[in-house]
């Protein structure tokens, strides 16, 4: 197993970093380094999309993912011959990437076409809009049962997955603005309506809280480089939250995610790097941070959004990278440890691994899932997995006390202890070891030597 060695110099108190495969914390006493850094993790192709002529059991260019009780469920669209018939399913995959099936293929025939976005699960059913057709559709979780459960004058083009809040559907289109409608199709709402002062072209998935649902619109505001508003779930307020410059990021493409009362999320160009940003602002408004900007060669164009796990975020950019075709990456919320967890590679002009992620990760556990809109053995894109280690955390208090932390579901990790690295021998940390909140806690006296730790797979 891959060791990651980390050294510190001039710092009392710290607690970020993100650690992958065995991680090792080196404590050399009163010398200690801010820099955390983190290797890649385990990274797996589970699926290669395949865009057979009329999608008679597989499909292309994947739109993303949700996981329930280890089954992915998702959407995908492309084009059989001729060019003009384009076309979309929504598909099931169990997560180790056997059993793909094709849960519905969309026609155009009373059911819409280009299906767009991760679909959203409630009890067995699976919801979802459609682009061409501007349907709202229901379809059980084993393929039965689709509904038209309402017809919009207008979605238009969404990558954006519905939310719900009790039997309340909510989404956005650049046609339709953001909408409302009950899961029965009954009580459709426009709730709000882009004139391009206020934004345009809203197509990320919202993030809610409360009676307010939070977005972002690609374009428009001053400088038309896109806005970040909140609007009630009756339509009654809007509120632009931030109206991007271009110097602070530009074309918010993504949806947000919501970690107490901070809103994340990243834009497309902009930003020092003029490659996106990852961003930061409060629910209120107030607090807008720049807390990354992408230099091309660590990533370009975060088309997606951010998945929270702790103090950690992680996505994905589109492009950029070492070969170009985009990567995976984890930064914690306070913008600090920036690390690229996988590059999407290529090998004989193919990328074999998969090129172009193009929607949010999800995360259970300590294993991330995504998908790459292009690449893989057929260039169709690809279903991929990437299992991480536990985050180990340092926390100096004063005096000689020490505390590690790491999240609750390393359970299949034990804390080990050396005090020469040459020896190569490591003793378990099975005492002062208890539960609190959500992670595993360590507190132990340093003693005058120097002392290493590490988490250790079992």
């Amino acid at each position: 197993m891959t060791k990651t060695i980390i050294a510190y110099t001039r710092s009392l108190f710290m607690r970020h970093g993100i650690f992958h495969k065995t991680a090792i914390i080196v404590f050399l006493l009163l010398s200690f380094d801010h820099s955390l850094r983190a290797q890649s993790g385990v990274f797996k192709v589970l699926y290669n999309f395949t865009n057979n002529q009329f999608f008679t059991n597989r499909s292309s260019i994947p739109n993303g993912v949700i996981l329930s009780s280890n089954v992915l469920y998702g959407t995908a669209v492309g084009i059989s011959p001729p060019a003009s018939q384009a076309g979309s399913t929504v598909f099931r995959i169990n997560a180790d990437g056997s059993g793909f099936t094709n849960l519905h293929y969309f026609t155009g025939q009373n059911d819409g076409v280009l299906a767009r976005g991760a679909p959203l699960l409630i009890s067995n059913q699976l919801y979802g809009a459609t682009e061409i057709g501007n349907d709202i559709f229901a379809i059980n979780t084993d393929g039965s049962g689709l509904t038209n459960i309402a017809v919009l004058s207008r979605i238009g083009y969404s990558a954006a997955a519905l939310i719900a809040s009790g039997n309340t559907l909510f989404g956005t289109g650049t046609g339709s603005g953001v909408f409302a409608v009950n899961t029965d199709g009954t009580g459709y709402t426009n709730l709000a309506t882009f004139t391009g002062t206020n934004g345009s072209f809203p197509a990320g998935t919202l993030a809610l809280s409360g009676d307010t649902l939070y977005g972002t619109a690609y374009q428009g505001g001053i400088s038309n480089n896109g806005t970040v508003f909140a609007v009630t779930t009756n339509g009654s307020s809007f509120t632009n939250l931030h109206i991007f410059t271009g110097t602070d990021g530009g074309a918010p493409y993504c949806g947000l995610v919501l970690g107490g009362n901070t809103l994340f999320g990243t834009t497309t160009i902009g930003g020092s790097g003029s490659n996106g940003t990852v961003f930061a602002i409060n629910v209120d408004g107030t607090g807008f941070t720049n807390l990354y900007s992408f230099n091309g060669n660590d990533g370009s164009q975060p088309f997606t959004g951010l998945t929270l796990s702790g103090d950690t975020l992680y996505g994905v950019t589109e492009y950029g990278g070492i070969n170009g075709t985009g990567e995976i990456f984890g930064i914690n919320t306070n913008g600090s440890a920036f690390t690229i967890l996988h590059s999407f590679q290529g090998a004989a002009g193919e990328y074999l691994d998969g090129a172009n992620p193009c929607a949010p990760l999800v995360l259970a556990g300590n294993i991330i899932y995504g998908v790459a809109c292009h690449g893989g053995t057929t260039g169709d894109g690809t279903l991929f997995s990437l299992t991480l280690a536990p985050p180990l955390w340092i926390a100096l208090t004063n005096g000689p006390s020490v505390v590690l932390s790491w999240p609750s579901w390393a359970t299949n990790y034990v804390l080990q202890s050396t005090t020469n690295l040459a020896s190569g021998t490591w003793t378990n940390m099975t005492n002062s070891i208890s539960m609190v909140g959500t992670n595993w806690i360590w507190t132990n006296t340093l003693a005058s030597q120097a002392a290493f730790f590490r988490l250790e797979e079992q």
